[in-house]
């Protein structure tokens, strides 16, 4: 979602708002207008100033977060299948991959998991991903 895009009014910015309070989104790709040369945006006037993009932009972020840390949530408690992937960013002793619903989920385990998949259990929400604990069949 391009926020200050050209002629963007307050009204059109609060549908915006609605719109992703309504959809839910799980992850939304956020950015600030900005011309782009040899675009035909690039012809058009630039009348949202710097601050009211970075305060529309900032808006929309939280409500995104709001929705997105709900979502989340909604899954403490539940047993996802996952693609162990690679090792985690997150912890050295973690492992990391993506659910059937295309969930980023972290786990302790150790690279022999690589490659498989695997039930883990949800224990928490993190900002831009879930934590859990494997599942022993």
């Amino acid at each position: 979602i391009i926020v200050g895009f050209p002629g963007e009014t307050d009204a059109d910015f609060q549908q915006t708002m609605n719109l992703v309070e309504q959809c839910e989104y799980d992850a939304l790709y956020m950015f600030k207008y900005s011309p782009r040369r040899g675009t035909p945006a690039a012809r058009l006037v630039d009348d949202v100033s710097a601050d009211i993009k970075r305060e529309r932009f900032l808006a929309l972020e939280r409500v995104q977060r709001k929705v997105q840390n709900r979502l989340c949530e909604n899954y403490i408690g539940r047993k996802l299948s996952v693609l162990v992937e690679r090792p985690s960013t997150r912890g050295e002793a973690d492992m990391m991959g993506h659910s059937t619903c295309h969930k980023v989920v972290n786990f302790r385990g150790d690279a022999a998991l690589e490659g498989s998949v695997i039930d883990v259990m949800i224990t928490a929400a993190k900002p831009n991903s879930l934590y859990g604990e494997v599942v022993n069949s």
